[in-house]
């Protein structure tokens, strides 16, 4: 594994946890350039879903065709994804199952994985699981074929999730107004976001005629973060603005861009990054990704109440984080790690 991904990993997982930080009136900081990064710390998400697409293809090159394959890829995948989810989920029960949190939730769903309502998942931020999953089937189904035809039989996947979006967009299917028409494959199936993985699968298989100077890479970096930044604040201004569903074809462009550039970016620069604070930071990104919300809880429950007035919020927000970090590691040394070990040897 290239520590720069881990690295990268887990500097996306921390930025969502900021964002959802600063909900919390102890951790929110005053308004300045802080709390405008933060502000768009979702972006995180996306990030991490260039980076699956990316690995998914690293892990899948070399490999033959044959269904054999195929249901192999999947099951350890999906063995990933549940070895860290399940052991969150039990804890979520544990600490919501007294305080009425968990009334109106689709536990069965949760569970698994298939709910994509946010209102009635035991976790919100699992809807990223769900796309994972899709995704997973995707390049599964890609180990069929013979290895020279799975990147072109994705570029057509990605060709049919445009012509469907520019199709939706020019007929105002995004708008809050016709939000009751919206279905599944605007969600999932075809969601722009798929988009996000995609490029981050086809980037891989061109990163050697993508190895460009530091300074282009970075200057594509910043060129993108500040067409995002205008987009969001001048013309995302639908419901929830470029985080929302609304926005999704925008966002899937716009952040799909700085995602690949700061992929690209941080590949380039991987000789100067910590190998590793960079691998462990990537091994606990999941975790940190998954525990973040519950430990916020706690932190505001428990916590918050305790600091001295006054604390400056940069301190408290510092504990926080710190705190997400050292539940994430010991979560993922003793349940993720060994669970995934154990249904990685099944397969």
């Amino acid at each position: 594994m290239l520590h720069s991904i881990q690295a990268l990993r887990i500097l996306s997982a921390i930025w969502v946890v900021l964002y959802h930080a600063r909900d919390n009136a102890v951790l929110a900081p005053a308004s300045g350039l802080w709390h405008t990064f933060i502000s768009f710390g979702y972006l995180g998400v996306d990030v991490f879903f260039v980076i699956s697409g990316f690995i998914m293809a690293m892990n899948t090159a070399e490999r033959p065709a044959g269904a054999r394959q195929a249901v192999r890829f999947f099951a350890i995948r999906c063995a990933r994804i549940y070895s860290g989810w399940w052991p969150v989920f039990l804890l979520c029960l544990l600490l919501y199952g007294t305080t009425g949190q968990l009334q109106g939730k689709d536990l069965f769903g949760s569970f698994w994985l298939y709910q994509f309502n946010f209102n009635v998942l035991v976790l919100p931020v699992t809807w990223t699981l769900t796309c994972e999953l899709y995704f997973y089937v995707i390049v599964s189904l890609s180990l069929l074929l013979p290895r020279g035809w799975r990147p072109s039989v994705l570029w057509v996947f990605f060709a049919a999730i445009v012509v469907a979006n520019v199709w939706w967009v020019a007929h105002d299917r995004y708008s809050a107004e016709q939000f009751e028409r919206s279905n599944f494959g605007m969600y999932l199936f075809l969601s722009p976001l798929c988009l996000e993985f995609l490029l981050g699968y086809l980037l891989q298989r061109q990163q050697q005629r993508l190895r460009l100077p530091v300074p282009v890479l970075a200057s594509f970096t910043l060129i993108s973060a500040a067409g995002l930044y205008c987009y969001a604040i001048r013309m995302a201004l639908k419901p929830s603005g470029l985080s929302g569903f609304f926005h999704s074809p925008e966002r899937a462009l716009l952040a799909g861009l700085l995602a690949s550039g700061l992929l690209c970016l941080f590949l380039r620069l991987e000789k100067w990054l910590p190998y590793r604070l960079s691998l462990w930071g990537g091994d606990i990104s999941y975790m940190v990704y998954l525990l973040h919300l519950p430990t916020l809880w706690l932190f505001e429950r428990f916590v918050a109440p305790a600091l001295p007035q006054g604390m400056p919020s940069s301190l408290a927000m510092a504990l926080a984080l710190a705190m997400t970090l050292g539940l994430s590691t010991l979560l993922h040394l003793a349940a993720e790690r060994p669970a995934y070990r154990w249904f990685k040897s099944l397969s």
